[in-house]
């Protein structure tokens, strides 16, 4: 939770059809966290919310990003290098037993023209402003953003 109060944190929340879906969490040019329910594996979200969290990086004008990763985790891991990150040898420890390996994954981003090179976020977004009050004006008050991914109507996931 102390993430939620960290300046440079960006933490977000995925949301399909109006509901919690998953979360995620960048600082600089790392994704920091990236999750979705079990119930939307397989529907398509995570990558949609991946794509739209690369997009954040790429309009706070990252070229270069990382990730860290459990080695156990084969399922982030495949679904991580089917989208282009690449395993490095730079490994870490967890802070919890039994303190399993964490491994750093890269990637490099491509500049897409379309996106402004603001340094804002550029996703239709909800927004907790300071007062902790959820609301939905498409506005940027501070660091903790919300947006919702959304799937055209003809998707078939």
């Amino acid at each position: 939770m102390r993430e939620f109060d960290d300046p440079g944190i960006d933490c977000f929340v995925i949301k399909d059809a109006g509901r919690v879906a998953g979360f995620a969490a960048t600082r600089a040019d790392e994704l920091l966290h990236f999750g979705t329910a079990v119930s939307t594996w397989g529907t398509g979200l995570a990558d949609l919310a991946h794509g739209e969290l690369l997009d954040h990086l790429r309009a706070r004008e990252h070229q270069n990003v990382r990730l860290r990763v459990f080695d156990e985790n084969t399922r982030a891991i495949r679904f991580d290098v089917r989208r282009g990150w690449l395993r490095t040898d730079v490994t870490t420890h967890s802070t919890f037993p039994p303190y399993p390996t964490l491994r750093r994954y890269e990637r490099r981003l491509t500049w897409r023209p379309e996106l402004p090179r603001t340094g804002r976020p550029i996703l239709p977004l909800l927004v907790r402003p300071a007062d902790g009050r959820w609301c939905s004006e498409a506005r940027t008050v501070g660091p903790t953003i919300v947006y919702e991914a959304t799937r055209p109507r003809s998707a078939r996931l």
